[in-house]
């Protein structure tokens, strides 16, 4: 039995209001400043589980809060703790004003770069490259994705659709790196105009892959969050702009962050259809079929693996999969794909590509592969 309360909630002016899903509130009262959008009486806005929202009270504001056993609230009126959001109105008025085509959010893990990036998108109305592989807040992991600006503000970039998905095969940047960089190229060679929100790997080698991304997709507008040597951008633009990162952020450990990612694997799968295509009628790019029928047990040890389908020339239009089995002597692969982009699995001649890390029935996470060619990666596992 799930247990709803509701209840009353006052908020002073110049006070911040910092909600953990699941929670719905109704503003009776007020107005409050949310992602870059306002929030004034008769509105209500749904803060999803696994995530918070900070809510401004730029008038005193009285709302009611519809929660569960594990919503939580706290109210912060301490300036130290507040005053970030003028800073971030501050600069995402500036940035504005410059009419910038691509802007570039840098900061580590959890230090507001999403939500940041989602206060560009209700101001600028410009779509949005989910680019973090790892914590996609559209609900695509091992894969980027975008959404358009559609005429309405959003709280979260969970309540968005993706209307386009590249697969990169992989929960962490580390192992990845130049299929990010590439993919993040072709975007932006496709859109003009963009917000790129990037993942939080920025020590040793991820402060040069954020380099070779923002060279990539030739950034005039970067914004950083944290601790980062902004001064190696100097060559790129001389639009960047340092933000302090909210004090109220609440750090992750690393089950939380793997437990978001489940509960998008579940999303995605869990009515998902299955389908059976001849092996010989398919172009599976990363996979030496020959070579894998003479590995003992691969069909065990590619069963559960995270992929991707496709359709020849349309880039970023990816069906996510779960490969279901695979015979190499019967010529048999059975994928259980998402409902995105459902053309893909009437497709005749059907690009696929494995991606690196496998799940079990339930969803979770069991193994993560290296990047590479099959079945090399799974003979060198072991």
């Amino acid at each position: 039995m799930v247990m709803v309360y509701s209840m009353e909630v006052k908020v002073n002016r110049n006070c911040l209001l910092v909600v953990y899903g699941p929670a719905k509130l109704y503003v009776k009262e007020g107005m409050l400043l949310a992602t870059g959008y306002f929030i004034g009486e008769g509105d209500d806005v749904l803060v999803r589980s696994e995530r918070g929202a900070a809510f401004y009270a730029v008038e005193a504001t009285r709302l009611e809060l519809v929660g569960g056993a594990r919503t939580s609230t706290s109210i912060y009126c301490d300036e130290s703790l507040t005053s970030y959001i003028n800073e971030w109105m501050k600069v995402t008025k500036q940035v504005k004003s410059t009419s910038p085509r691509r802007i570039l959010v840098l900061g580590g893990i959890d230090t507001g770069k999403t939500t940041l990036a989602t206060w560009l998108y209700n101001m600028l109305e410009k779509p949005i490259l989910e680019a973090d592989i790892g914590q996609n807040e559209l609900g695509t992991p091992c894969a980027m994705s975008l959404a358009e600006y559609r005429g309405k503000p959003t709280l979260s970039m969970q309540d968005k659709s993706p209307c386009r998905v590249w697969f990169i095969g992989h929960v962490s940047a580390e192992r990845v790196l130049h299929k990010i960089i590439h993919t993040v190229h072709l975007v932006s060679k496709e859109y003009n105009d963009l917000i790129i929100d990037t993942d939080g790997y920025v020590k040793g080698k991820g402060l040069m892959y954020k380099l070779a991304i923002a060279e990539a997709i030739e950034a005039d507008t970067i914004i950083v969050l944290g601790d980062i040597p902004s001064r190696m951008f100097r060559h790129i633009t001389d639009n960047i702009y340092l933000l302090p990162v909210p004090k109220t952020i609440k750090k992750r450990s690393v089950y939380e962050r793997r437990l978001y990612r489940e509960r998008q694997y579940y999303n995605l799968f869990s009515s998902g259809k299955v389908v059976t295509f001849r092996i010989s009628e398919t172009s599976i790019v990363n996979v030496d079929i020959e070579a894998l029928k003479h590995v003992k047990g691969y069909k065990q040890r590619i069963a559960g693996v995270i992929a991707a389908l496709r359709r020849r020339g349309q880039n970023g239009y990816d069906t996510l999969c779960i490969i279901d089995s695979i015979d190499v002597d019967k010529d048999r692969l059975t994928l259980k794909c998402s409902r995105m982009f459902e053309e893909n699995l009437s497709a005749r001649t059907p690009i696929i590509e494995f991606g690196y890390v496998k799940l079990d029935k339930s969803y979770r996470e069991v193994e993560k592969y290296d990047a590479g060619i099959y079945p090399d990666i799974i003979v060198r596992r072991g």
